[in-house]
Protein backbone atom coordinates (compact mmCIF):
# COMPACT_ATOMS: atom_id res chain seq x y z
CA UNK A 1 0.00 0.00 0.00
CA UNK A 2 2.71 2.21 0.75
CA UNK A 3 4.69 1.57 -1.93
CA UNK A 4 1.88 2.27 -4.52
CA UNK A 5 1.59 5.41 -2.95
CA UNK A 6 4.79 6.20 -3.23
CA UNK A 7 4.43 5.08 -7.19
CA UNK A 8 1.49 7.20 -7.56
CA UNK A 9 3.22 10.21 -5.71
CA UNK A 10 5.98 9.73 -8.06
CA UNK A 11 4.07 9.48 -11.59
CA UNK A 12 1.95 13.00 -10.13
CA UNK A 13 5.48 14.55 -9.68
CA UNK A 14 6.41 13.39 -12.88
CA UNK A 15 2.85 14.46 -14.72
CA UNK A 16 3.30 18.33 -13.29
CA UNK A 17 7.09 18.76 -14.13
CA UNK A 18 5.97 17.56 -17.89
CA UNK A 19 2.91 20.07 -17.45
CA UNK A 20 5.51 22.43 -15.86
CA UNK A 21 7.76 21.72 -19.48
CA UNK A 22 5.25 21.79 -21.47
CA UNK A 23 3.88 25.36 -20.33
CA UNK A 24 7.31 26.41 -20.60
CA UNK A 25 8.11 25.38 -24.49
CA UNK A 26 4.31 26.73 -25.60
CA UNK A 27 5.53 30.34 -24.18
CA UNK A 28 8.39 31.87 -25.79
CA UNK A 29 10.78 34.02 -23.24
CA UNK A 30 10.00 37.77 -23.15
CA UNK A 31 12.85 38.23 -25.52
CA UNK A 32 11.94 36.24 -27.72
CA UNK A 33 8.57 37.78 -28.39
CA UNK A 34 8.92 40.52 -31.59
CA UNK A 35 8.95 44.09 -30.46
CA UNK A 36 5.86 44.78 -33.00
CA UNK A 37 3.95 42.98 -31.17
CA UNK A 38 4.00 46.10 -28.30
CA UNK A 39 2.49 48.28 -31.11
CA UNK A 40 -1.05 47.10 -29.89
CA UNK A 41 -2.47 49.74 -31.99
CA UNK A 42 -0.67 49.52 -34.84
CA UNK A 43 -0.05 52.83 -35.56
CA UNK A 44 4.10 51.73 -36.02
CA UNK A 45 5.25 53.20 -33.02
CA UNK A 46 5.13 52.02 -29.36
CA UNK A 47 3.24 54.96 -27.22
CA UNK A 48 1.34 54.71 -23.78
CA UNK A 49 -1.76 54.38 -25.80
CA UNK A 50 -0.56 50.88 -26.48
CA UNK A 51 -0.09 50.48 -22.95
CA UNK A 52 -3.47 51.49 -21.60
CA UNK A 53 -4.91 49.52 -24.22
CA UNK A 54 -3.30 46.55 -22.31
CA UNK A 55 -4.20 47.71 -19.15
CA UNK A 56 -7.68 47.87 -20.23
CA UNK A 57 -7.85 43.86 -21.02
CA UNK A 58 -5.89 43.20 -17.72
CA UNK A 59 -6.97 39.85 -16.41
CA UNK A 60 -8.93 38.50 -19.62
CA UNK A 61 -8.38 35.07 -21.09
CA UNK A 62 -8.65 34.01 -24.48
CA UNK A 63 -12.87 33.19 -25.02
CA UNK A 64 -13.74 36.21 -22.81
CA UNK A 65 -15.68 39.04 -23.09
CA UNK A 66 -13.02 42.11 -23.10
CA UNK A 67 -10.05 39.62 -24.36
CA UNK A 68 -7.75 42.02 -26.98
CA UNK A 69 -5.80 39.53 -28.86
CA UNK A 70 -3.05 42.25 -30.38
CA UNK A 71 -2.71 42.95 -26.08
CA UNK A 72 -1.71 39.55 -25.53
CA UNK A 73 1.57 40.42 -26.57
CA UNK A 74 2.96 37.31 -25.32
CA UNK A 75 0.20 34.60 -27.11
CA UNK A 76 -0.03 32.81 -23.97
CA UNK A 77 -3.86 33.63 -23.90
CA UNK A 78 -3.92 35.43 -20.77
CA UNK A 79 -3.23 39.26 -20.70
CA UNK A 80 -1.45 40.15 -17.54
CA UNK A 81 1.32 42.26 -15.90
CA UNK A 82 4.21 40.28 -18.34
CA UNK A 83 2.19 42.32 -21.19
CA UNK A 84 2.32 45.39 -19.77
CA UNK A 85 5.88 45.16 -18.88
CA UNK A 86 6.58 44.51 -22.23
CA UNK A 87 4.97 47.24 -23.76
CA UNK A 88 5.94 49.88 -21.40
CA UNK A 89 9.84 48.70 -22.23
CA UNK A 90 9.42 49.24 -25.88
CA UNK A 91 7.94 52.37 -25.25
CA UNK A 92 8.70 55.23 -28.18
CA UNK A 93 10.49 52.35 -30.29
CA UNK A 94 9.66 52.49 -33.64
CA UNK A 95 8.26 49.32 -35.13
CA UNK A 96 7.35 49.28 -38.96
CA UNK A 97 7.75 52.65 -41.43
CA UNK A 98 4.56 54.71 -41.35
CA UNK A 99 2.57 55.28 -44.81
CA UNK A 100 3.19 58.79 -46.25
CA UNK A 101 0.64 61.54 -45.20
CA UNK A 102 -1.01 62.74 -48.65
CA UNK A 103 -0.24 66.08 -49.92
CA UNK A 104 -3.12 68.56 -49.15
CA UNK A 105 -5.46 70.61 -51.82
CA UNK A 106 -6.74 73.37 -51.79
CA UNK A 107 -9.38 75.01 -54.25
CA UNK A 108 -11.23 78.62 -54.52
CA UNK A 109 -14.79 79.19 -56.32
CA UNK A 110 -15.36 82.42 -56.68
CA UNK A 111 -19.41 83.32 -56.86
CA UNK A 112 -21.05 84.92 -58.46
CA UNK A 113 -18.50 84.71 -61.63
CA UNK A 114 -16.89 87.28 -63.49
CA UNK A 115 -18.40 88.25 -66.75
CA UNK A 116 -17.15 87.77 -69.97
CA UNK A 117 -14.89 91.06 -69.37
CA UNK A 118 -13.65 89.59 -66.08
CA UNK A 119 -15.29 91.88 -63.88
CA UNK A 120 -17.46 91.86 -61.38
CA UNK A 121 -20.34 94.79 -60.38
CA UNK A 122 -20.85 93.40 -56.75
CA UNK A 123 -19.55 92.16 -53.87
CA UNK A 124 -17.71 88.86 -54.37
CA UNK A 125 -17.77 85.74 -52.19
CA UNK A 126 -14.79 83.04 -52.26
CA UNK A 127 -15.33 80.03 -50.82
CA UNK A 128 -12.39 77.21 -50.22
CA UNK A 129 -12.81 73.25 -50.31
CA UNK A 130 -9.41 71.41 -48.87
CA UNK A 131 -8.58 67.26 -48.71
CA UNK A 132 -5.72 66.04 -46.65
CA UNK A 133 -5.04 69.73 -44.70
CA UNK A 134 -5.33 70.33 -40.97
CA UNK A 135 -8.01 73.13 -41.35
CA UNK A 136 -9.06 74.91 -44.38
CA UNK A 137 -9.83 78.65 -44.58
CA UNK A 138 -13.45 79.84 -44.09
CA UNK A 139 -15.39 81.80 -46.67
CA UNK A 140 -14.04 85.79 -47.77
CA UNK A 141 -16.02 87.96 -48.87
CA UNK A 142 -14.90 90.78 -51.22
CA UNK A 143 -16.49 94.70 -51.42
CA UNK A 144 -13.84 96.62 -51.89
CA UNK A 145 -13.41 98.10 -55.84
CA UNK A 146 -10.41 98.00 -57.73
CA UNK A 147 -8.65 95.84 -60.79
CA UNK A 148 -6.36 93.19 -60.10
CA UNK A 149 -7.19 92.52 -56.64
CA UNK A 150 -5.34 89.15 -55.45
CA UNK A 151 -6.88 86.79 -52.61
CA UNK A 152 -4.55 84.12 -51.35
CA UNK A 153 -4.93 81.02 -48.91
CA UNK A 154 -2.77 78.34 -48.10
CA UNK A 155 -3.21 74.58 -46.29
CA UNK A 156 -1.41 72.50 -44.43
CA UNK A 157 -1.30 68.61 -43.28
CA UNK A 158 0.37 67.00 -40.70
CA UNK A 159 3.33 66.40 -42.08
CA UNK A 160 4.03 70.44 -42.54
CA UNK A 161 3.43 69.69 -46.30
CA UNK A 162 1.73 72.93 -47.63
CA UNK A 163 -0.48 73.82 -50.92
CA UNK A 164 -1.65 77.54 -52.27
CA UNK A 165 -4.35 78.46 -54.54
CA UNK A 166 -4.95 82.74 -55.39
CA UNK A 167 -7.71 84.23 -57.74
CA UNK A 168 -6.95 87.58 -59.30
CA UNK A 169 -10.40 90.05 -58.79
CA UNK A 170 -11.53 92.49 -60.87
CA UNK A 171 -13.88 94.79 -58.82
CA UNK A 172 -16.43 98.11 -60.30
CA UNK A 173 -19.74 98.75 -58.38
CA UNK A 174 -19.79 102.29 -59.53
CA UNK A 175 -21.98 103.05 -62.68
CA UNK A 176 -20.42 105.14 -64.77
CA UNK A 177 -20.97 109.34 -64.85
CA UNK A 178 -21.87 110.12 -67.97
CA UNK A 179 -21.27 113.24 -70.15
CA UNK A 180 -22.68 114.53 -73.55
CA UNK A 181 -22.11 116.86 -75.88
CA UNK A 182 -24.65 117.35 -78.56
CA UNK A 183 -26.73 120.68 -79.58
CA UNK A 184 -29.41 122.02 -77.98
CA UNK A 185 -31.29 122.39 -81.39
CA UNK A 186 -31.08 121.28 -84.92
CA UNK A 187 -32.75 121.51 -88.25
CA UNK A 188 -35.37 118.20 -89.80
CA UNK A 189 -33.16 116.52 -91.79
CA UNK A 190 -29.55 117.49 -89.68
CA UNK A 191 -26.95 114.44 -88.64
CA UNK A 192 -26.75 115.14 -84.68
CA UNK A 193 -23.57 114.25 -83.31
CA UNK A 194 -23.47 113.04 -79.73
CA UNK A 195 -19.66 113.11 -77.95
CA UNK A 196 -19.88 110.75 -74.77
CA UNK A 197 -17.34 110.56 -72.13
CA UNK A 198 -17.72 108.89 -68.79
CA UNK A 199 -15.69 110.18 -66.00
CA UNK A 200 -13.70 107.99 -63.23
CA UNK A 201 -14.93 104.92 -64.36
CA UNK A 202 -12.94 102.11 -63.25
CA UNK A 203 -13.46 99.20 -65.35
CA UNK A 204 -13.60 101.52 -68.50
CA UNK A 205 -16.36 101.98 -70.81
CA UNK A 206 -17.76 99.14 -73.01
CA UNK A 207 -20.65 99.86 -75.04
CA UNK A 208 -22.81 103.50 -75.50
CA UNK A 209 -26.24 103.65 -76.66
CA UNK A 210 -28.05 105.99 -78.08
CA UNK A 211 -31.82 105.91 -77.52
CA UNK A 212 -34.91 108.36 -78.97
CA UNK A 213 -38.17 108.34 -77.75
CA UNK A 214 -36.79 104.30 -76.11
CA UNK A 215 -35.84 103.67 -79.24
CA UNK A 216 -32.57 102.55 -79.65
CA UNK A 217 -30.96 105.08 -82.51
CA UNK A 218 -27.41 104.22 -82.39
CA UNK A 219 -24.72 101.73 -80.79
CA UNK A 220 -21.03 101.88 -80.49
CA UNK A 221 -18.56 99.18 -78.77
CA UNK A 222 -15.51 101.00 -79.68
CA UNK A 223 -13.87 103.78 -78.54
CA UNK A 224 -14.68 107.26 -78.78
CA UNK A 225 -18.00 105.97 -78.06
CA UNK A 226 -19.41 109.05 -80.06
CA UNK A 227 -22.85 108.32 -80.93
CA UNK A 228 -24.89 109.84 -83.89
CA UNK A 229 -28.87 110.34 -84.85
CA UNK A 230 -30.35 111.67 -87.65
CA UNK A 231 -33.80 114.06 -87.05
CA UNK A 232 -36.54 113.03 -89.07
CA UNK A 233 -36.50 115.53 -92.34
CA UNK A 234 -40.65 115.75 -91.48
CA UNK A 235 -39.91 116.56 -87.86
CA UNK A 236 -42.36 120.08 -87.29
CA UNK A 237 -40.24 122.63 -86.22
CA UNK A 238 -40.50 122.98 -82.33
CA UNK A 239 -40.89 119.95 -81.40
CA UNK A 240 -38.70 118.65 -78.45
CA UNK A 241 -36.72 115.65 -78.75
CA UNK A 242 -36.37 113.62 -76.31
CA UNK A 243 -33.06 112.17 -75.95
CA UNK A 244 -31.46 109.33 -73.64
CA UNK A 245 -27.79 108.17 -73.70
CA UNK A 246 -27.09 105.13 -72.02
CA UNK A 247 -23.49 104.04 -71.03
CA UNK A 248 -22.70 100.51 -69.90
CA UNK A 249 -19.17 99.56 -68.21
CA UNK A 250 -17.31 96.39 -68.68
CA UNK A 251 -18.28 95.53 -65.45
CA UNK A 252 -21.71 95.66 -66.60
CA UNK A 253 -22.41 99.00 -64.68
CA UNK A 254 -25.24 101.75 -66.20
CA UNK A 255 -25.11 104.81 -66.21
CA UNK A 256 -27.31 107.30 -68.85
CA UNK A 257 -28.20 111.04 -69.02
CA UNK A 258 -31.07 112.49 -70.93
CA UNK A 259 -31.07 115.72 -72.90
CA UNK A 260 -33.14 117.31 -75.19
CA UNK A 261 -33.22 118.84 -78.46
CA UNK A 262 -35.14 121.36 -80.28
CA UNK A 263 -36.31 120.55 -83.69
CA UNK A 264 -36.00 124.18 -85.18
CA UNK A 265 -36.77 126.34 -88.20
CA UNK A 266 -34.02 126.71 -90.61
CA UNK A 267 -32.24 130.22 -89.70
CA UNK A 268 -31.79 132.31 -92.81
CA UNK A 269 -31.53 135.49 -91.06
CA UNK A 270 -28.14 137.24 -90.91
CA UNK A 271 -26.84 139.09 -87.70
CA UNK A 272 -27.13 142.63 -86.66
CA UNK A 273 -23.80 144.60 -86.17
CA UNK A 274 -22.34 147.52 -86.21
CA UNK A 275 -18.91 149.52 -84.85
CA UNK A 276 -17.94 152.81 -83.57
CA UNK A 277 -14.87 155.02 -83.28
CA UNK A 278 -14.01 158.45 -82.72
CA UNK A 279 -13.90 160.08 -85.94
CA UNK A 280 -9.61 160.92 -85.68
CA UNK A 281 -6.77 160.11 -83.30
CA UNK A 282 -3.17 160.26 -82.79
CA UNK A 283 -0.65 158.11 -83.24
CA UNK A 284 -0.28 156.14 -80.15
CA UNK A 285 -3.46 156.85 -78.66
CA UNK A 286 -5.82 154.79 -77.01
CA UNK A 287 -9.15 154.78 -78.32
CA UNK A 288 -12.75 153.50 -77.38
CA UNK A 289 -14.28 151.40 -79.92
CA UNK A 290 -17.64 150.49 -79.43
CA UNK A 291 -19.24 147.27 -80.69
CA UNK A 292 -22.72 145.82 -81.10
CA UNK A 293 -24.30 142.45 -82.43
CA UNK A 294 -27.42 140.91 -82.02
CA UNK A 295 -29.42 137.88 -83.59
CA UNK A 296 -32.82 136.98 -83.78
CA UNK A 297 -32.25 133.65 -81.89
CA UNK A 298 -28.21 132.85 -80.92
CA UNK A 299 -24.54 134.36 -81.57
CA UNK A 300 -21.49 132.21 -81.72
CA UNK A 301 -18.59 134.73 -82.27
CA UNK A 302 -17.75 138.26 -82.23
CA UNK A 303 -14.32 139.59 -83.72
CA UNK A 304 -13.38 143.02 -83.94
CA UNK A 305 -9.88 143.61 -86.00
CA UNK A 306 -8.31 146.80 -87.01
CA UNK A 307 -6.63 146.85 -90.14
CA UNK A 308 -3.94 149.70 -91.43
CA UNK A 309 -2.11 149.46 -94.67
CA UNK A 310 -3.43 146.19 -95.59
CA UNK A 311 -2.24 144.53 -92.00
CA UNK A 312 -4.85 143.35 -90.21
CA UNK A 313 -5.00 142.78 -86.40
CA UNK A 314 -7.52 141.31 -83.96
CA UNK A 315 -8.48 143.47 -81.42
CA UNK A 316 -11.20 140.98 -79.58
CA UNK A 317 -12.99 137.98 -79.72
CA UNK A 318 -16.20 137.28 -78.03
CA UNK A 319 -17.42 133.40 -78.23
CA UNK A 320 -19.59 134.26 -75.24
CA UNK A 321 -22.17 136.40 -74.36
CA UNK A 322 -22.69 139.44 -73.88
CA UNK A 323 -21.98 140.43 -77.70
CA UNK A 324 -21.86 144.37 -77.73
CA UNK A 325 -19.10 145.88 -75.92
CA UNK A 326 -16.57 148.62 -75.91
CA UNK A 327 -12.67 147.57 -76.92
CA UNK A 328 -10.04 149.83 -75.94
CA UNK A 329 -7.87 149.92 -79.19
CA UNK A 330 -4.48 151.83 -79.87
CA UNK A 331 -3.89 153.64 -82.82
CA UNK A 332 -0.62 152.31 -83.97
CA UNK A 333 2.59 154.93 -83.30
CA UNK A 334 4.38 154.66 -86.44
CA UNK A 335 1.45 155.22 -88.64
CA UNK A 336 2.22 158.72 -90.63
CA UNK A 337 -0.73 161.42 -90.51
CA UNK A 338 -3.53 160.93 -92.55
CA UNK A 339 -3.60 157.04 -92.84
CA UNK A 340 -6.74 155.56 -92.34
CA UNK A 341 -7.39 152.62 -89.71
CA UNK A 342 -10.18 150.52 -90.17
CA UNK A 343 -12.29 148.54 -87.01
CA UNK A 344 -14.24 146.03 -88.55
CA UNK A 345 -16.43 143.58 -86.94
CA UNK A 346 -18.02 140.09 -88.15
CA UNK A 347 -20.59 138.71 -86.28
CA UNK A 348 -21.70 134.79 -86.63
CA UNK A 349 -24.46 132.67 -85.54
CA UNK A 350 -25.36 129.59 -84.02
CA UNK A 351 -26.10 128.54 -87.58
CA UNK A 352 -23.30 130.03 -89.70
CA UNK A 353 -24.78 133.56 -90.80
CA UNK A 354 -22.38 136.37 -90.49
CA UNK A 355 -22.72 139.76 -91.31
CA UNK A 356 -20.10 142.83 -91.13
CA UNK A 357 -19.47 146.77 -90.48
CA UNK A 358 -16.67 148.89 -90.25
CA UNK A 359 -15.73 152.74 -89.05
CA UNK A 360 -12.68 154.31 -90.09
CA UNK A 361 -10.10 156.76 -87.64
CA UNK A 362 -8.30 159.01 -89.32
CA UNK A 363 -4.46 159.75 -87.65
CA UNK A 364 -3.96 163.38 -87.36
CA UNK A 365 -1.05 165.02 -85.41
CA UNK A 366 -2.97 168.92 -86.06
CA UNK A 367 -6.42 169.92 -85.20
CA UNK A 368 -7.73 172.29 -88.05
CA UNK A 369 -10.00 175.40 -87.40
CA UNK A 370 -13.17 174.68 -88.42
CA UNK A 371 -16.05 177.18 -88.89
CA UNK A 372 -19.45 176.91 -87.12
CA UNK A 373 -22.37 178.88 -88.32
CA UNK A 374 -25.99 178.27 -87.14
CA UNK A 375 -28.82 179.50 -88.49
CA UNK A 376 -31.78 180.15 -86.13
CA UNK A 377 -35.76 179.32 -87.75
CA UNK A 378 -38.26 181.03 -86.57
CA UNK A 379 -37.13 183.86 -85.79
CA UNK A 380 -38.72 184.09 -82.70
CA UNK A 381 -38.25 181.81 -80.57
CA UNK A 382 -38.41 181.03 -76.72
CA UNK A 383 -34.40 181.40 -76.84
CA UNK A 384 -33.97 184.23 -79.59
CA UNK A 385 -36.19 187.04 -80.14
CA UNK A 386 -34.75 188.43 -83.30
CA UNK A 387 -33.16 186.44 -86.38
CA UNK A 388 -29.91 185.97 -85.88
CA UNK A 389 -26.18 183.72 -87.67
CA UNK A 390 -23.90 182.71 -85.12
CA UNK A 391 -20.84 181.78 -86.01
CA UNK A 392 -17.49 180.74 -84.39
CA UNK A 393 -15.13 177.82 -84.30
CA UNK A 394 -14.44 174.81 -82.72
CA UNK A 395 -11.23 173.00 -80.72
CA UNK A 396 -8.44 175.17 -81.28
CA UNK A 397 -6.67 177.25 -84.39
CA UNK A 398 -5.18 175.83 -86.85
CA UNK A 399 -1.51 174.44 -86.02
CA UNK A 400 -2.63 173.38 -82.61
CA UNK A 401 -1.87 170.17 -80.89
CA UNK A 402 -4.92 167.59 -80.02
CA UNK A 403 -6.76 168.21 -76.80
CA UNK A 404 -6.66 165.77 -74.05
CA UNK A 405 -8.79 163.06 -74.33
CA UNK A 406 -11.72 163.21 -72.85
CA UNK A 407 -12.33 160.63 -69.78
CA UNK A 408 -14.22 158.05 -70.64
CA UNK A 409 -14.35 154.12 -69.15
CA UNK A 410 -13.29 151.29 -71.44
CA UNK A 411 -14.02 148.41 -70.20
CA UNK A 412 -15.04 146.52 -67.03
CA UNK A 413 -14.70 142.95 -66.40
CA UNK A 414 -16.00 140.61 -65.69
CA UNK A 415 -19.53 141.45 -67.81
CA UNK A 416 -21.76 140.14 -65.44
CA UNK A 417 -22.48 139.35 -61.86
CA UNK A 418 -25.52 137.24 -60.17
CA UNK A 419 -27.74 138.01 -57.92
CA UNK A 420 -27.09 137.75 -54.02
CA UNK A 421 -23.17 137.30 -55.51
CA UNK A 422 -20.27 139.23 -54.25
CA UNK A 423 -18.01 140.33 -57.72
CA UNK A 424 -14.16 141.58 -58.27
CA UNK A 425 -14.62 144.23 -60.95
CA UNK A 426 -11.20 145.49 -62.65
CA UNK A 427 -12.15 149.07 -64.69
CA UNK A 428 -10.09 150.45 -67.18
CA UNK A 429 -10.06 154.16 -68.21
CA UNK A 430 -9.09 156.46 -70.78
CA UNK A 431 -7.99 159.85 -70.15
CA UNK A 432 -8.84 159.16 -66.55
CA UNK A 433 -7.00 160.26 -62.99
CA UNK A 434 -8.31 157.45 -60.99
CA UNK A 435 -7.47 157.66 -57.08
CA UNK A 436 -8.39 155.41 -53.79
CA UNK A 437 -11.07 158.30 -53.76
CA UNK A 438 -12.83 157.36 -56.91
CA UNK A 439 -16.87 156.84 -56.61
CA UNK A 440 -18.14 154.54 -58.71
CA UNK A 441 -21.92 153.63 -58.98
CA UNK A 442 -23.67 150.50 -61.16
CA UNK A 443 -27.59 151.56 -60.22
CA UNK A 444 -29.82 150.29 -57.46
CA UNK A 445 -29.47 146.81 -55.68
CA UNK A 446 -25.34 146.96 -56.70
CA UNK A 447 -23.55 148.02 -53.39
CA UNK A 448 -20.00 149.22 -53.89
CA UNK A 449 -17.68 147.60 -50.57
CA UNK A 450 -14.49 149.60 -51.95
CA UNK A 451 -12.14 151.09 -54.37
CA UNK A 452 -8.22 150.32 -55.04
CA UNK A 453 -6.29 152.53 -58.03
CA UNK A 454 -3.61 150.35 -59.08
CA UNK A 455 -2.91 153.52 -61.20
CA UNK A 456 -4.60 156.59 -62.80
CA UNK A 457 -6.68 154.25 -65.53
CA UNK A 458 -7.10 150.90 -63.98
CA UNK A 459 -9.84 150.60 -60.78
CA UNK A 460 -10.25 147.63 -58.58
CA UNK A 461 -13.81 147.50 -57.46
CA UNK A 462 -15.55 145.02 -55.34
CA UNK A 463 -19.16 145.14 -55.63
CA UNK A 464 -22.08 143.24 -54.02
CA UNK A 465 -25.40 142.34 -56.09
CA UNK A 466 -28.50 142.58 -53.92
CA UNK A 467 -30.75 139.32 -54.26
CA UNK A 468 -33.28 141.51 -55.65
CA UNK A 469 -30.81 144.09 -57.84
CA UNK A 470 -33.12 144.29 -61.49
CA UNK A 471 -31.93 141.71 -64.07
CA UNK A 472 -30.21 143.21 -66.93
CA UNK A 473 -27.26 145.89 -67.96
CA UNK A 474 -25.85 149.52 -66.02
CA UNK A 475 -24.37 151.99 -66.79
CA UNK A 476 -20.82 152.22 -64.89
CA UNK A 477 -20.41 155.70 -63.71
CA UNK A 478 -17.10 156.81 -62.28
CA UNK A 479 -16.00 160.03 -60.84
CA UNK A 480 -12.97 161.78 -59.53
CA UNK A 481 -13.58 164.82 -58.36
CA UNK A 482 -15.22 167.05 -60.95
CA UNK A 483 -13.88 164.03 -64.00
CA UNK A 484 -16.50 161.66 -64.65
CA UNK A 485 -16.49 158.72 -66.99
CA UNK A 486 -19.82 156.83 -67.98
CA UNK A 487 -19.81 153.64 -69.67
CA UNK A 488 -23.38 152.04 -70.84
CA UNK A 489 -24.39 148.25 -70.53
CA UNK A 490 -20.94 147.69 -69.24
CA UNK A 491 -21.77 145.54 -66.69
CA UNK A 492 -25.06 143.27 -66.46
CA UNK A 493 -26.67 141.50 -63.75
CA UNK A 494 -27.97 138.09 -64.46
CA UNK A 495 -30.47 135.86 -62.19
CA UNK A 496 -29.05 134.44 -58.90
CA UNK A 497 -28.76 130.65 -58.64
CA UNK A 498 -30.64 128.52 -56.20
CA UNK A 499 -33.30 125.69 -55.75
CA UNK A 500 -36.03 124.93 -57.05
CA UNK A 501 -38.05 122.02 -56.18
CA UNK A 502 -41.49 120.24 -57.33
CA UNK A 503 -43.24 116.93 -57.55
CA UNK A 504 -44.29 114.94 -60.38
CA UNK A 505 -47.89 113.17 -60.19
CA UNK A 506 -50.09 111.51 -63.05
CA UNK A 507 -53.14 112.13 -63.46
CA UNK A 508 -54.34 110.36 -60.21
CA UNK A 509 -52.52 111.58 -58.25
CA UNK A 510 -50.36 109.12 -57.68
CA UNK A 511 -46.30 110.10 -57.72
CA UNK A 512 -44.03 109.26 -60.46
CA UNK A 513 -40.55 107.71 -59.59
CA UNK A 514 -37.58 107.67 -61.90
CA UNK A 515 -38.28 110.11 -64.12
CA UNK A 516 -35.72 112.47 -65.30
CA UNK A 517 -35.67 116.08 -65.51
CA UNK A 518 -34.44 118.87 -67.29
CA UNK A 519 -34.30 122.24 -67.62
CA UNK A 520 -34.70 122.80 -71.68
CA UNK A 521 -31.39 123.90 -73.67
CA UNK A 522 -28.43 123.21 -71.17
CA UNK A 523 -26.89 120.45 -69.34
CA UNK A 524 -28.89 120.23 -65.92
CA UNK A 525 -31.01 117.06 -65.36
CA UNK A 526 -32.34 115.58 -62.20
CA UNK A 527 -34.54 112.68 -61.01
CA UNK A 528 -37.87 112.34 -59.16
CA UNK A 529 -37.44 110.34 -56.18
CA UNK A 530 -39.68 107.64 -55.06
CA UNK A 531 -42.15 110.49 -53.97
CA UNK A 532 -42.08 111.96 -57.20
CA UNK A 533 -40.42 115.05 -55.66
CA UNK A 534 -37.53 116.04 -57.71
CA UNK A 535 -34.83 119.19 -56.97
CA UNK A 536 -32.34 121.33 -58.55
CA UNK A 537 -29.70 122.05 -56.22
CA UNK A 538 -27.77 125.13 -58.85
CA UNK A 539 -30.12 126.83 -61.29
CA UNK A 540 -30.96 130.29 -62.55
CA UNK A 541 -34.03 131.38 -59.68
CA UNK A 542 -36.06 132.44 -62.51
CA UNK A 543 -36.92 128.71 -63.68
CA UNK A 544 -39.94 127.96 -64.60
CA UNK A 545 -40.20 125.42 -67.13
CA UNK A 546 -38.47 121.80 -67.14
CA UNK A 547 -38.86 119.05 -69.44
CA UNK A 548 -40.21 115.37 -68.40
CA UNK A 549 -39.27 112.09 -69.74
CA UNK A 550 -40.64 109.06 -67.76
CA UNK A 551 -40.66 105.90 -68.20
CA UNK A 552 -44.32 104.18 -69.67
CA UNK A 553 -45.12 108.21 -70.37
CA UNK A 554 -45.86 109.95 -73.73
CA UNK A 555 -44.30 113.17 -74.46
Amino acid sequence: MGEQSMVRRGLLGVAVIGAALACLWTAPAAAQVPIARADVNADCTVTMADVTLVRAALGRRCGQAGFNPAADTNGDCRINNTDVTFVTRNINKPVCEAPPVPAPTIAATVTPAANSQGWHNRAVTVSFSCTNAVSCPAPVVVSSEGAGQVLSRTVANTAGVTATTQVTLNVDMTAPVVTVALPPSALPGDDVPVEVSAAADLSGLYRTTLFVRRNAEDTRLTAPFGLAWTIPADAPAGLEEPVEIVAEDRAGNFGSIRRVVLVDDPDLTDPLVGVSAPASAAPGSAIPVRVDATDDRALARVLLVSTVDATTTPVQERTDGPFSFQAVATIPGDVPEGSIVTFSVTGTDASGNTASASAQVRVVTLVETTSLEVQVDPVFSPTFQAGAVLTGTINRGQGAAPPPPVPIVASVAPLTGRQGETVQLTVAGIGTAFTNLTQVALGPGISVLDVVADDPTTLRVRVAVAPDAGVGPRVVSVSTGQQEALLASAFSVLPGRGLVTGTLVDADGQPIANAQVCVPNSAVCVTSGADGTFTFADVEVDTRRVVVTAPGYEG
